[in-house]
């Protein structure tokens, strides 16, 4: 099974997972409709690592949505960000680093976890939030308009 960045098998593939092997989904979106296994269905599930699945091919238990529906949401790295806003692989500095988005840029989130605490200029948080690129960014250092989570728990 095959992720795409994108909810269509015309997206560029990305990493392929063997038969029986575990994705961690996060939401779903509507896209291609998609022949498979269990079904017609045009449900493409967004994985933890950035990528969509065609819910026709994977066992969820269930013919419908088992994650809520994204609701992805835009967000900006804060200007005070001189070095910019790593990704990580999980919700702390001690996970290996991935993209730094420079101070100003957009990065899109799914849902939150709760991780390391960080300070930011706008206080103390514990809010990782997981950007369709499969990597965590510390909510203390992205500008959401709240000091709270925006998107769901993951």
């Amino acid at each position: 099974m095959s992720g795409h960045t994108g909810p269509g098998n015309s997206y560029p593939a990305g990493p392929t997972h063997p038969a029986n092997s575990p994705i961690w989904i996060v939401c779903y979106v509507n896209g291609q409709s998609i022949t498979g296994p269990y079904g017609t269905e045009s449900v493409w599930d967004l994985g933890d690592d950035g990528y969509y699945y065609a819910d026709a091919w994977l066992w969820t238990g269930s013919n419908s949505p088992v994650v809520p529906q994204c609701d992805l949401k835009t967000v900006t790295v804060v200007s005070q960000a001189t070095g910019g806003d790593s990704g990580h692989t999980g919700p702390s500095n001690s996970y290996a680093a991935g993209p730094t988005h420079a101070a100003g840029s957009a990065i899109q989130i799914a849902c939150y976890v709760t991780g390391e605490s960080i300070t930011g200029p706008y206080g103390t948080e514990n809010i990782w939030d997981l950007g369709t690129d499969g990597y965590y960014y510390a909510d203390a250092w992205l500008w959401t308009g709240s000091n709270g989570p925006v998107v769901p728990a993951c």
